[in-house]
């Protein structure tokens, strides 16, 4: 049975896929606003993890969340970030680079995350999830790529009742470089599961970009 953990301060979250009292698979729960006072390096990638925010802050932060997340599930979480990933060149979002499986609801992201490509407010990519809810005010931009409000490519994804208030740019510096936009994400295909002979279809449902 998954282990359940509060967590209260920066120090007790960033010990998550790093202590073995924090494993990156378990259940946690945030029980206070979280604030980041140093650069932040990314939490290891995680599968199975669960996180439950209860409407809590997590941030500043400077970089993704997570590198990655397979198979996890998030709620209630609210995220400030400031990441510029132009020098890693890495997809970048809120949340983390890659999200795979995922089971979202009710989150939000705020503040700005610029990128070369793959960049999204919570995901740089994203397959095979379902996301409901999520809420990006965050002002996204690639120098030259894809981008969205929730996600830059996704393949297989589910949306409903997703909004983007944020400015979403796929512009180089200069205006001379042009890629793909979205307000939702940037690239949306099919993805086939392993198990499955048909690939699963994404769709779109009640979601806006204001």
């Amino acid at each position: 049975m998954a282990k359940r953990i509060d967590i209260r301060t920066a120090e007790e979250l960033m010990k998550i896929g790093t202590d073995g009292e924090y494993p990156s698979d378990g259940i946690y729960t945030l029980k206070a606003d979280i604030k980041i006072d140093a650069p932040w390096t990314p939490l290891p990638n995680a599968a199975g993890i669960e996180i439950y925010g209860e409407g809590c802050w997590i941030g500043p932060l400077d970089a993704p969340l997570f590198e990655s997340i397979t198979s996890g599930v998030i709620q209630h979480v609210r995220v400030e970030v400031s990441i510029d990933g132009r020098e890693s060149g890495k997809p970048v979002g809120g949340i983390a680079r890659e999200g795979v499986r995922m089971d979202m609801d009710a989150c939000e992201v705020y503040g700005s995350i610029t990128g070369v490509s793959l960049v999204g407010g919570f995901f740089g990519s994203m397959t095979d999830s379902d996301v409901w809810g999520l809420h990006n005010y965050a002002n996204i931009s690639a120098t030259s790529g894809i981008v969205g409000g929730i996600l830059g490519l996704g393949r297989g994804n589910r949306f409903r009742d997703c909004w983007n208030h944020g400015v979403i740019s796929a512009l180089g510096i200069n205006g001379d470089t042009k890629g793909f936009a979205g307000g939702i994400v940037g690239i949306e295909t099919p993805a086939l599961r392993s198990h499955e002979a048909e690939p699963r279809e994404p769709f779109i449902e009640f979601c806006f970009n204001r």
